[in-house]
C-alpha cells in the first residue's frame, strides 16, 4: 500500500469495504483508474461535457475530471474485492518524473473551490513563495529553516505510523519525502503559473 494513497485516501484504505460515494464526499475516496467500469452512455456523456472544456491534455487530471462529472449524477462504487496489478514506478529517475507531473496533474484535478484541496494549494504557494523569499532576504536563517524542516520531516514519518501505514511504506514514505516535495511543488507551481497566465 502506497504510503501517501494511504494517508490521503484513509476514510477507505483504513477500513476497505464495499462502498458508493458521491459529489459531496468525493474527494474523500481514491479515484485510481487502472481499472473503471461504467456503462457506455454515462462515460459518452461525461466524455462530450469534458471535451467542451480547454485545458492541455498532457497534464490534465481526465480520469478525476470524468469520474466527477459521472459522480454529480451517478454513485461510484468501490470494492477491495475488485482489483488488478499495478505496475509502479520502479526507478529514481521514472520516480522524479511521475512525482513532478503528478504536481501539475493535482492542480488541474483539484485546485477548485469545490474540492477539500483548494485552500491547501493556497496556503501551498504562500508558504513556499515567503520561505524562498526569506532565504534571500534574510539568508543568515536558513539554518533554522533546515532545522524546522528536519523536525517536521521526522514528524511526518511518526504521524504516518500512527495513522497506520506500514512500517515499510511509512519508511519508504521518509526517505523519499525530500525528493517527492521539491518536484511534486515544482509541478504544482508550473500548473499555477501556466494556468494563471493562461487567464491573463
Amino acid at each position: 500500500m502506497d504510503a501517501i494513497t494511504f494517508i490521503g485516501w484513509r476514510k477507505y484504505f483504513s477500513n476497505p469495504r464495499r462502498c458508493s460515494y458521491g459529489l459531496k464526499e468525493f474527494d474523500y475516496y481514491p479515484k485510481g483508474t487502472t481499472s473503471f467500469l461504467v456503462p457506455k452512455k454515462i462515460i459518452v456523456n461525461a466524455i462530450n461535457e469534458f471535451d467542451q472544456e480547454e485545458r492541455d491534455l498532457k497534464k490534465s487530471s481526465d480520469d478525476t475530471h470524468l469520474i466527477r462529472i459521472i459522480a454529480r449524477d451517478n454513485p461510484i462504487n468501490l470494492s477491495p474485492q475488485f482489483s488488478c496489478l499495478y505496475h509502479a514506478r520502479n526507478t529514481f529517475k521514472a520516480f522524479v518524473q511521475h512525482s513532478y507531473h503528478r504536481g501539475q496533474v493535482f492542480v488541474d484535478g483539484f485546485f477548485r473551490p469545490d474540492t477539500r484541496f483548494y485552500i491547501p494549494i493556497i496556503l501551498f504557494l504562500i508558504t513556499s513563495l515567503l520561505i524562498a523569499l526569506g532565504v534571500l532576504i534574510y539568508p543568515m536563517y536558513a539554518l533554522y529553516l533546515i532545522i524546522a524542516g528536519g523536525l517536521v520531516w521526522l514528524a511526518e514519518l511518526l504521524a504516518a505510523i500512527i495513522l497506520g501505514v506500514s512500517a515499510k511504506d511509512s519508511f519508504s514514505l521518509f526517505a523519499l519525502t525530500p525528493v517527492f516535495a521539491i518536484c511534486y511543488g515544482l509541478g504544482i507551481w508550473k500548473a499555477v503559473i501556466k494556468k494563471w497566465i493562461g487567464r491573463t
